[in-house]
């Protein structure tokens, strides 16, 4: 998490929020449901007033029409983020499935290269926030770490230990389902 996000909110922005909130929550709420599922749109709705509660030197200035435009920017935004999560991950399951399948009709490999990439993906979940924010800035993005340490505002040593956990992690709750070592099993029983 960076700074801005570890930072308390004053009671004053608190409670300035809280009114908003009161007075724009529905039409807030109707238009992140018109963007996203119905499972989906409050959470969009509660990114959008964290950011407000964040950001409230810039957005408590605004008159109420402004900061109820501005709400709904940040919930599209978010929108469009998810999907774009989503669909990087829906990639990324294609990408891992197709690397540790060597035989496409092999059920018994496939079957160890699904459980391989849900166990990826529930270690990357799993992972501190700074963890999996650095991983994935380094592994989907290709970032180096000093691109990242700039753009979360730590330094790049940080970035690099960050990012030599995550891969430890990775080892630990996968390694064993890697296709050489799965394989070496097999040939040994």
């Amino acid at each position: 998490m960076t700074e801005t996000e570890n930072r308390r909110i004053p009671a004053h922005v608190a409670d300035a929020v809280t009114a908003l909130y009161r007075a724009t929550y529905r039409d807030i709420l109707r238009f992140a449901t018109m963007l996203a599922d119905r499972s989906d749109a409050p959470d969009l709705v509660q990114h959008a007033f964290h950011q407000a509660a964040l950001t409230w030197d810039e957005v408590g200035t605004r008159p109420l029409d402004g900061q109820v435009a501005w709400l709904k920017t940040v919930c599209h935004h978010k929108h469009v983020d998810n999907i774009r999560r989503d669909t990087t991950f829906d990639k990324l399951r294609v990408d891992v499935c197709e690397f540790y399948t060597t035989a496409p009709h092999d059920p018994a490999t496939v079957t160890v290269a699904r459980a391989a990439l849900d166990r990826c993906w529930a270690a990357i979940q799993a992972m501190p926030t700074a963890q999996r924010t650095v991983a994935v800035l380094t592994w989907h993005q290709g970032l180096d770490p000093a691109e990242i340490a700039a753009s979360l505002g730590i330094s790049p040593a940080t970035v690099r230990v960050q990012l030599h956990r995550a891969r430890l992690r990775l080892e630990r709750e996968v390694g064993e389902l890697r296709p050489e070592t799965t394989t070496n099993k097999r040939k040994a029983s």
